[in-house]
Formats: structure tokens, C-alpha cells, sequence
């Protein structure tokens, strides 16, 4: 209950609850609170109609919390399957110009990367270093050795510009791992 006049949430000892649960982790509560005693019905002043609402809302917000977490992971797929796609058109666009593929290349990255805005890459390859105007060097980076015929002659470097939440490998994904080992081969 919210208290208009003071613009606070109220509790009171008349309360029924529902958990949301994302699969078996609990993700979150709905409780709803009548603010005076109310007549004794099926589950104190509840009636069992309420019940069933109260479980169904949880019900409902728990199935659109799962559709959300799949969108964003389909448009995380959808950005590395681009970037995939990106580095095939520029080879093709550049041809044997390895300058400007490995500048188009790291120039990229950024875009598959789930923080983009704070993202920055870099590319060193027989001694020339190829990265994107806002490289910094941080401790916050995935690293992919770029062989060519089982010799290492270069590097693949991600970086984020400050420090963000840990995931699979520090901030990053385990599929954004995936596809910085698969560009550098």
C-alpha cells in the first residue's frame, strides 16, 4: 500500500506473498498488505481468489523476466554473428590490403561486444599495432594469439575502459571468448 500523503510504502501484519522465481532460483517477492484488519476469509483476510491472482501475477512476471533475458541473449548472438559477418566483407572489400583489414577489423569489435560504448580493441600483428581511437590499455581484456601455420605472430586484444560486473571470464561473456578465438584464426 502506498501512502499518498507521505509518499512512503506501508507495511502491516495483514500480508500474503508470492515468490518469482526464474527456475529454481527466487529472483524476487510480490506482497500486497490490506492496512486495517479485515473479516478472517481463506488464508487470513485473503480470499482464495486473491491467492490465485497474487500466484498468477508472480507467475506472469516471472515468464516475462525470462523472455527478457532471452532477447538480450539473442541480440548478444545477433551482434557476434554480425561482427562474424563484418570481417568476411572486409577481406573481401580490401583484398590482399592486410593494413586496412586488420584497421577495418579491430575498428569492429567494439560493435559485438556487450558494452560497446566503454569497449575498445586492439590488433598487433609481425610487430604493427592496429587500434581503435579510444584504446586504452586496462586490466580488463581478453586476450587471443593470432597463429598462422601453428607460429604466433600477433594478437587479438579487448579491453573495457572501466571496471564492470564479473560474468563468465572477469566482465566478460564466455561467447564473446568464443568469437575473439575465432577471428584470431
Amino acid at each position: 500500500v502506498f501512502d499518498k500523503r507521505r509518499r512512503r510504502f506501508k507495511t502491516s501484519k495483514w500480508k500474503q506473498s508470492a515468490n518469482i522465481f526464474s527456475g529454481k532460483k527466487k529472483i524476487g517477492i510480490i506482497e500486497v498488505y490490506y492496512q486495517k484488519k479485515m473479516p478472517v476469509m481463506d488464508e487470513g483476510p485473503f480470499l482464495k481468489e486473491e491467492r490465485i491472482l497474487i500466484d498468477t501475477v508472480a507467475y506472469q512476471v516471472a515468464n516475462a523476466y525470462k523472455r527478457i533475458k532471452l532477447e538480450d541473449t539473442l541480440k548478444e548472438r545477433i551482434k557476434e554473428l554480425s561482427c562474424l559477418y563484418g570481417v568476411s566483407n572486409i577481406i573481401e572489400k580490401h583484398g590482399s590490403d592486410y593494413k586496412k583489414i586488420l584497421q577495418g577489423i579491430v575498428d569492429l569489435l567494439p560493435s559485438a561486444w556487450q558494452y560497446l560504448e566503454i569497449t575498445c580493441a586492439k590488433i598487433v600483428m609481425n610487430n604493427e599495432e592496429f587500434k581503435t581511437d579510444n584504446y586504452k590499455n586496462t586490466r580488463w581484456k581478453q586476450i587471443a594469439d593470432i597463429e598462422i601455420e601453428n607460429q604466433t605472430v600477433g594478437f587479438i586484444e579487448i579491453a573495457y575502459t572501466q571496471k564492470m560486473q564479473t560474468l563468465d571470464e572477469g566482465p566478460f561473456l564466455k561467447e564473446e571468448r568464443l568469437l575473439i578465438n575465432a577471428i584470431a584464426q
